[in-house]
C-alpha cells in the first residue's frame, strides 16, 4: 500500500511540475512579446499615437472631378473663391 501512495505522489508531482512548466513559458512567451509591441518603429509625429488611415486618392480624384476634368462640378469661380479663401486662411496662419 505505501507503494501505492509514493507511486501516486511521484504522479501528481510530475503533473505539477508539467503545470508549472507550461505556466513559465506561457509567462516568457508573454513578456516576449510586450517587448517586441514596445520596440516598434514610431509611427506618426506624436509618441504613442496612432496614425489615421485616408484615402488620400479618392480625395484627389474627387478634386480632379469636381474642378478640373470635362464636365467640372464647380466653375471658374468656385475655384477662385475658395483659393482665395484658403490663401487667407494660411497666411494668417
Amino acid at each position: 500500500m505505501a507503494w501505492r501512495r509514493a507511486r501516486k505522489r511521484q504522479r501528481e508531482l510530475q503533473q505539477f511540475h508539467a503545470h508549472h512548466e507550461l505556466l513559465t513559458m506561457t509567462t516568457i512567451v508573454q513578456i516576449i512579446e510586450e517587448e517586441e509591441e514596445e520596440e516598434r518603429p514610431r509611427r506618426g509625429s506624436i509618441v504613442g499615437r496612432k496614425t489615421v488611415p485616408r484615402d488620400r486618392f479618392s480625395g484627389y480624384w474627387r478634386l480632379m472631378q469636381d474642378y478640373f476634368l470635362d464636365p467640372p462640378v464647380f466653375d471658374d469661380n468656385h475655384f477662385r473663391r475658395r483659393l482665395v479663401s484658403l490663401h487667407g486662411f494660411f497666411s494668417v496662419a
